[in-house]
């Protein structure tokens, strides 16, 4: 391999391996202060760990309740205002990691969306995809239910 072909394999590894999450989001159009149980509906296409991440950043970051539930309609009977879905696609390259995750939460008595957010996580070069996964559905988790 020429050193031409070197530097640009090196610069193309520095463009995409420095590639950061993204996601845009719709914040919580309630005020969280009127809320003190969220469910949150446990998708079991996505690995364990995602469900418990997501349910200590609602009880960390907002300082409510979270309930893990099967279902929506669970969620009246919990009596939760609001609960919480979240979905995403897994990709694997060395580990799997969430490649692209979404997360909404709906008005309980209506089945209204009150706040959405999506994001992914790019397949580059780096190593750590599935602690930069964890940081955006941790920030995501956390944006959608500010307001």
């Amino acid at each position: 391999m020429s050193l031409k072909n070197i530097t640009f394999v090196a610069a193309l590894a520095t463009t995409y391996g420095c590639a950061s999450s993204s996601y845009t989001t719709q914040p919580l159009s309630i005020p969280m202060s009127s809320v003190d149980k969220v469910c949150v509906v446990d998708n079991p296409s996505l690995p364990d760990e995602v469900q418990g991440l997501v349910n200590r950043t609602v009880n960390q970051k907002n300082r409510v309740t979270a309930y893990p539930i099967s279902s929506p309609s669970v969620a009246n009977e919990i009596g939760c205002q609001i609960y919480m879905t979240y979905g995403g696609a897994t990709t694997t390259d060395i580990v799997l990691f969430i490649s692209a995750f979404n997360v909404a939460i709906y008005e309980t008595s209506s089945h209204s969306r009150v706040a959405s957010a999506s994001g992914k996580v790019p397949n580059n070069l780096r190593l750590d995809k599935w602690g930069a996964s964890e940081a955006l559905i941790v920030e995501m988790v956390a944006s959608v239910m500010a307001n």
